[in-house]
């Protein structure tokens, strides 16, 4: 008989409490039947790196470091960068986030501000925003999360692209330039 692999992906944890093993949707039977199963989740200490970590194994060591790395995009794919290994724990990982952290949002919509009031009249191509931010860690979704909640807009420029855009301060120019006697 040929050995055989059973693998299950789950997109999605139920929220709630109880065993990290038993946390995976659909049918314990399945957990049962693996020989091994794995959590992928975001590093709780880095927002930016997430943490393969080792459930279940019952074909091997089942204390086994918890595996760091980063997505890193180079030029049009993505590369995996391994990092150093973690010390955690299942439970750890799937343990609710402190609100007081920063989101990928909140962080996004800061790096975004920051990028459109040093850019001439508070306004840059939708493609170098997107560029500049998967080089800094921010997923497209996030920034256009951070631009809907900065109040921001977006302009279509013929064959050029979009143009993505901060409000004028209320006298009507850049807040970055409201102090300039020009």
């Amino acid at each position: 008989m040929a050995p055989g692999i059973l693998g299950r992906w789950t997109s999605t944890l139920p929220l709630g409490e109880g065993p990290a093993l038993y946390r995976g949707m659909g049918s314990i039977g399945l957990t049962g039947a693996s020989r091994c199963e794995l959590l992928v989740a975001r590093d709780p200490r880095d927002p930016k790196a997430r943490v393969v970590k080792q459930l279940k194994s019952n074909a091997g060591p089942d204390d086994l470091p918890a595996k760091r790395f980063r997505l890193v995009p180079v030029g049009d794919v993505t590369q995996v960068e391994w990092l150093e290994d973690g010390t955690y724990s299942a439970a750890e990982l799937l343990a609710e986030p402190d609100p007081s952290e920063s989101s990928a949002t909140e962080d996004a919509i800061e790096w975004l501000r920051a990028e459109l009031e040093d850019a001439p009249n508070r306004a840059r191509m939708a493609k170098h925003i997107f560029k500049a931010g998967r080089e800094n860690g921010f997923q497209e979704r996030a920034l256009r999360r951070a631009l809907e909640k900065l109040g921001g807009t977006k302009r279509k420029l013929g064959l050029g692209g979009w143009e993505w855009s901060l409000p004028l301060s209320p006298s009507g120019s850049s807040a970055s330039s409201a102090g300039s006697p020009i």
